[in-house]
């Protein structure tokens, strides 16, 4: 039965090692940098979902029954929770909080802060005195701080859903509110059923494992169906939408682009906006805003501006006149000097 659970429990990792294959995948084909914030966010999981299950194989397995009462358990579990808590706010008040980086802060601090004050209460407690009891108490506290903790982050980021401006960045969040959510339930459950006032303990059946799971297959099929589902031609009715921007008939080609790089380059240089390009195209804003990204990076230019003068329509016959001045005159012939 014990191996059974150690299944279980490194299977759990499946998800969030996939999640942040999909993560990976997307920031090096679709350019998708606020991918990067979330990446840290799956990081942190995986560190405090180790910890736990090391733990539990020490103590199940190698028989450490007294693991969770020393002192290197104690260090180590404030530490991973510290980081766990202090991702949790940075990333998902950060998809919230837009634009608003002291918010965002203060609550990383916060939560980074808390777990990490327990270790020198440790010490003056206990008072140079070892005491088992008491360390399991403060590891207690702790585990209620982060319980309350991470609901006040799913709730505040579910009330700040329609506030966030990116549809990608909202169904993201989305997602990971309504399977977060499941936190909140099975923790009391478990609280109620399991613990039952005892004091903590890895037990095999572990809430987080099963929640983050959830959260972490759930964000890989969003992000993989935004972006690594999308076809790198624009639809059909692009041509249509793009009309209004004094595009018709054949859409135009740039050297080095695929036909939907060469219409976003045709459409910033008429003016059009990220939200119009992207609605054009059927995708997403931050979709949009990358591949321009990408664009600025090819063509080594930093602006909207720089890009329309560089393959402005003007701009760009006068670019093809001057390349085939310049041919025409390395293929003539030399005149001798003095003839």
């Amino acid at each position: 039965m014990k191996g059974f659970y150690i299944f279980l429990y490194f299977f759990s990792y499946s998800a969030a090692v996939g999640c942040l294959a999909v993560c990976a995948i997307t920031k090096a084909t679709r350019g998708v940098h606020t991918l990067s914030r979330y990446c840290l966010w799956i990081v942190a999981s995986l560190a405090f979902l180790l910890f736990r299950n090391v733990v539990y194989y020490l103590q199940e397995v190698r028989g450490m029954a007294d693991i969770e009462s020393t002192i290197a358990f104690f260090l180590l579990y404030m530490l991973t929770m510290s980081f766990f808590l202090s991702s949790l706010s940075w990333v998902a008040l950060g998809y919230a909080f837009s634009g608003r980086a002291t918010v965002v802060r203060r609550a990383t601090v916060a939560a980074a802060v808390i777990p990490l004050a327990f270790l020198p209460a440790l010490a003056v407690l206990e008072r140079g005195i070892p005491n088992q009891v008491l360390r399991l108490l403060l590891v207690n506290g702790v585990m209620y701080f982060s319980y309350f903790a991470v609901v006040a982050v799913l709730v505040i980021l579910g009330i700040r859903l329609p506030r966030i401006p990116d549809p990608f960045d909202r169904s993201l969040c989305k997602t990971n509110v309504l399977s977060g959510s499941s936190y909140a339930v099975l923790a009391l459950l478990q609280w109620f059923f399991v613990y039952r006032g005892q004091l903590y303990d890895i037990y095999p059946f572990c809430i987080v494992n099963i929640v983050l799971f959830l959260m972490f297959s759930s964000s890989a099929f969003v992000i993989g169906r935004a972006y690594l589902a999308k076809r790198d031609e624009p639809r059909e009715s692009a041509a249509a939408g793009a009309g209004r921007f004094g595009l018709s008939g054949e859409l135009p080609s740039y050297p080095d682009c695929t036909q939907e790089e060469s219409l976003i380059i045709s459409l910033v240089t008429r003016g059009a906006t990220n939200r119009e390009i992207a609605e054009i195209l059927g995708s997403n804003v931050s979709r949009i805003k990358n591949i321009i990204f990408r664009i600025f990076s090819r063509f080594g230019v930093k602006s909207r501006t720089e890009l329309a003068c560089l393959f402005g329509e003007g701009a760009f016959l006068s670019r093809e006149a001057e390349s085939l001045e310049r041919s025409a005159v390395e293929t003539d012939p030399r005149v001798p000097l003095g003839s």
